[in-house]
């Protein structure tokens, strides 16, 4: 399981046209010498576009150029560009708006059919050939940006077009990988895992290849496809453990966990159903004010989803509603105080939600979250906020943007700014084997301990070879040594899968 991070922080609003009547400075410029929606040219390099010439000396922005490309050779996957300018460092791209389709993600969740699930992953792949020259593909491993047009022809569209991250090149793998948690439990989904083996020399004509032979299947009944076989949890556990550190005087590190197991009986059977919530925050602020930071912060979440969440996984914009919830208390307690600067308390957070082998990953700050499968390797899931890595997704060098004073600086935290001022990163899983998963704060983290240790700290924990509360002692234990500069969390958490 490898999760692609997407580029800097971008903010979505719908817009009104005021002047519908009125051309664009961009669609006059498109005006004098339109693209040519030629076919041949898809999958071709920019180059062999005649137009990016006037669109160099019409000072068309790189972001809106594949939108220019390739609309006319995409016209139902892409969106229409309408204007776009850059100005103090910020694009801005006027894009067609798709209201009322349902997300790619939800429609597979609900879809029966092998056939229809094979048919949108060869959209896919044939999207991905198209997108490679222009460096775009991360548009198509993004769930939240996967749209499927509400009429019969179930047409997949980006909503938006969004660039490769530079150094981190994309792979057919990573398409396999994002439809594998994209797609229901299946045979379908089961072979993807197969067919991305090393020893298969996956590509593209293979892929295809295959997901040609799973749409040629007959379905006698797709509402009753025999393929659809539900994973069962057979167990929810957690531990966690926290130290100070051999450098400071005080822990503001602070952590929740909660497990519940319910049991349902009646004469047509037991139900069983896990559920568990685990959330980690690293305060930070004046005086004690990290440690009443991160505490207040938990607690304050804690209350929220005792009054919001029933017995289906809460949806994107419930967990983002809860931690703006969280963040919005201790801000107003910051105005209260007049606090300013250091002084303002603040803490990071993140936050695992589990509901049977369904998975919400929620995250502010720099504290992390680890996915470790019984078959897999350990694979950081979050994305820190903070300046060094916000300037590498902007195109910079790790060398010059870890190179800057303020490189490990919180570009966002809970409590010090209003709501505006954060953007919680949401992502969800749907687990088919026994996982590990680890929230830890940055004492932990720091200097790739977990990338270069990982493996042989983690893995005995995921195979039962210890016990989670031995493995968290063990990993604080080897952090402390390891780094030892800062407070010291860990919460593993495993979710063992029936067989």
């Amino acid at each position: 399981l490898e999760i692609k991070k997407l580029p800097a922080r971008t903010t979505l609003v719908k817009v009104i046209d005021s002047l519908p009547n009125q051309s664009s400075p961009l669609q006059e410029l498109m005006k004098q010498q339109p693209v040519d929606p030629d076919p041949a040219r898809l999958g071709k390099l920019p180059t062999v576009f005649p137009e990016w010439e006037l669109w160099e000396r019409g000072g068309v922005s790189q972001e809106a150029r594949p939108y220019l490309a390739l609309k006319p050779l995409l016209s139902e996957h892409i969106p229409q560009l309408y204007d776009a300018w850059h100005r103090n460092d910020q694009t801005v791209l006027i894009l067609e708006s798709n209201d009322g389709d349902a997300t790619l993600f939800d429609r597979c969740q609900a879809e029966k059919s092998p056939s229809q699930l094979a048919e949108w992953c060869i959209t896919l792949l044939k999207l991905w050939i198209y997108l490679e020259p222009w460096a775009v593909r991360s548009s198509l491993l993004e769930f939240s940006n996967l749209y499927v047009h509400d009429n019969n022809k179930q047409q997949i569209y980006c909503q938006r077009l969004i660039p490769e991250i530079l150094g981190q090149p994309l792979s057919l793998e990573d398409l396999v990988d994002f439809w594998w948690r994209m797609l229901p439990d299946s045979k379908l989904r089961s072979s993807l895992i197969e067919i991305k083996q090393p020893e298969n020399n996956l590509t593209i004509e293979r892929l295809e290849q295959h997901l040609q032979q799973v749409n040629a299947q007959p379905q006698s009944d797709p509402t009753a496809d025999k393929t659809l076989t539900p994973v069962t949890v057979q167990g929810l556990e957690a531990a966690a453990s926290t130290d100070v550190g051999q450098q400071r005087d005080h822990n503001e590190d602070f952590y929740s966990i909660e497990t519940n197991h319910r049991i349902k009986q009646n004469p047509e059977g037991i139900n069983s159903e896990y559920k568990g919530l685990y959330i980690l925050c690293d305060g930070m602020g004046g005086h004690a004010a990290g440690e009443v930071a991160s505490a207040m912060a938990i607690q304050k979440i804690q209350h929220y989803w005792e009054k919001n969440w029933q017995d289906i996984l809460p949806s994107s914009e419930e967990i983002q509603q809860s931690i703006l919830f969280t963040n919005q208390a201790l801000f107003e307690i910051n105005q209260d105080k007049d606090a300013a600067g250091n002084g303002r308390m603040g803490t990071t957070l993140v936050m695992v939600m589990i509901q049977d082998n369904q998975v919400a990953v929620a995250h502010v700050g720099d504290s992390r979250c680890y996915i470790l499968e019984a078959h897999g390797k350990p694979v950081q899931i979050t994305l820190d906020h903070e300046v060094g890595q916000r300037e590498i997704l902007r195109g910079v060098e790790p060398e010059i943007a870890y190179g800057r004073h303020d490189s490990y600086q919180l570009t966002q935290a809970i409590g010090p700014r209003d709501e505006d001022s954060i953007d919680p990163e949401i992502q969800f899983f749907s687990l088919r084997e026994d996982t590990l998963i680890l929230l830890a704060s940055d004492g932990l983290t720091d200097q790739d301990l977990l990338e270069i240790h990982g493996e042989e700290l983690l893995r005995p924990m995921v195979e039962k070879d210890i016990s989670l509360s031995v493995g968290v002692n063990r990993l604080v234990e080897f952090g402390n040594n390891y780094n030892g500069h800062d407070n010291i969390t860990a919460i593993a958490v495993l979710v063992s899968i029936d067989k």
